[in-house]
This record gives structure tokens, sequence and C-alpha cells, in this order.
């Protein structure tokens, strides 16, 4: 092998991996992404059925926390989208520069855009699907639930458990 070949050969080899490197942050990102975003949103669920069985003083803060949760949950999908933005161009900008050494991208370019397509549609999904979730507001809850809730309320923080807990 002449000797002008080997170093053209080493940086191939050091673009192919940077390129398979920004695969894995890619798939790394969506990962956290759909671990943190179940978390959240059965921390969600759980958290507001507790918040309407609570106490006024308890609910309040229970409302707290989910107003924590659902800003939480769309800012992380927002900065794990941008992580995966950044990913897929520096996979482009390898391309535009050569890499992979052939004319598509991947294994074929059509099935790599996608792939990158899909990559950055799931967080923007999650952001919509946390759009969707009513702000949590106690003003708004304690009077709808008067007719049914509020006797078993007004009971539960008359008892001595509601006091101790």
């Amino acid at each position: 092998m002449p000797e002008t070949a080997k170093p053209e050969l080493e940086q191939q080899k050091v673009d192919l991996s940077r390129w398979f490197n920004e695969d894995t942050l890619v798939n790394q990102r969506l990962t956290w992404l759909l671990v943190s975003q179940a978390l959240l949103f059965a921390a969600y669920g759980t958290v507001a059925t507790k918040a309407m069985d609570a106490c006024k003083e308890k609910a309040a803060y229970l409302f707290s926390v989910l107003s924590v949760i659902s800003v939480a949950g769309p800012i992380l999908a927002a900065v794990v989208l941008v992580g995966i933005a950044a990913a897929t161009t520096a996979q482009f900008i390898l391309y535009k520069s050569g890499v992979p050494p052939t004319q598509r991208m991947g294994v074929s370019t059509p099935t790599t855009l996608v792939g990158w397509s899909t990559a950055l549609l799931i967080p923007l999904i999650f952001i919509v699907a946390w759009l969707y979730v009513p702000e949590p507001r106690l003003a708004d809850v304690l009077p709808s639930c008067s007719a049914c809730l509020l006797p078993r309320l007004q009971q539960a923080c008359a008892s001595p458990e509601a006091h101790d807990a």
C-alpha cells in the first residue's frame, strides 16, 4: 500500500468513528428522553390523583409539585431535541465532507433521512403532549369538587390521621 494512502485511510477511519459516535449519542439521548418522560408522566398522574384526594393544605403543595412536573417535562424534551439536532447536524457535516466515502448517507440516504426525522420528531411529540396536559390550578379544582369531594375532604381533614400524615 502506498505511503500516501495510509494517512487518508486513517482519516476515513476517524471520520467513520465520528459518524458512529453521533449515532450512539442520538440513541442515548432518545433513551434518556423515553425513560424520563415515562417517569414524569407517571409522577404527574400519581400526584394528580393524590392531590384530588388531599386536604386543602396538602393539595396546595401537591398542585405546586404538579406545576413543576408539567414545566420540567417539555423543557427536558426540548433539551434532548437540541442534543439530537446537534448530532444529526454533525452527521450531515461529516456527510458533506465525504464521510462515509460514498455518495449516500448511511445504508441509503432515504433511510438515514427517515431515521433522523424520527429521532427529531419523538421529542417534538412529547413537547406537544405536555402542551395538552392541563395546567394544575387548585383554585379551579376545589369549587368543581364541592359537590362530590368536599364532604369527603372535610371529613378527611377533620380526622386525626389527616393531621399525622
